[in-house]
């Protein structure tokens, strides 16, 4: 049974927490980036998936060398954390910094923030992002149901208002064994 059990770790079937027991694996879940959506939680919505956001704190900041500052938007500036969840698992503990003269200081979560600011006349689009990995945190595991130094994928980047000046910048720690980002690159095909 030990042996069965490893191998369906290995292959990824099943999740083992010591002490507790084995568990069936959440599925993966693939996530377009270059889908022509603002924001994960419209491209997930828009595939039929529940998306959900926690708002753990809101807070104003004073812009300075360590915190993003907005050329554009001059002042103080918000930093909303929360942890998005999808189908009620989670998916990502997340930052999200914006002016405060823009900011929703009422977000609850039941809509994105990209969706708060259209609904406002702020559209944003999707600018830049950056992948990388690393360990799993106390905080991440906490907030991600994983083990301290499990891997987590790290997407950073920034969202533009209609003229391109940034107006939102992301940072989103994902569960590494539930995503899979993806990323058009190819050229285009030619219909005959």
């Amino acid at each position: 049974v030990r042996r069965a059990l490893a191998e369906l770790a290995r292959d990824g079937v099943i999740r083992t927490e010591h002490g507790v027991g084995s568990f069936i694996r959440e599925p993966e879940v693939r996530h377009r980036v270059d889908d022509g959506h603002a924001s994960l939680a419209e491209s997930m919505s828009a595939r039929g998936l529940r998306v959900r956001h926690e708002v753990l704190s809101i807070d104003k900041l004073k812009p300075d060398v360590a915190q993003p500052h907005f050329e554009h938007w001059p002042g103080d500036i918000v930093r909303f954390r929360f942890l998005r969840l999808l189908e009620d698992l989670p998916w990502s503990l997340s930052a999200a910094f914006l002016p405060a003269s823009v900011a929703p200081f009422e977000w609850a979560g039941e809509q994105s923030l990209t969706a708060i600011l259209a609904s406002e006349g702020l559209p944003v689009t999707r600018a830049e992002r950056a992948f990388s990995a690393r360990s799993a945190d106390r905080d991440d595991a906490r907030w991600l149901d994983v083990e301290v130094g499990a891997p987590v994928l790290v997407v950073a980047g920034f969202n533009v208002d209609v003229a391109g000046r940034e107006l939102m910048r992301l940072q989103h720690h994902t569960r590494a064994d539930r995503a899979e980002y993806v990323i058009n690159v190819g050229t285009q095909r030619s219909e005959e």
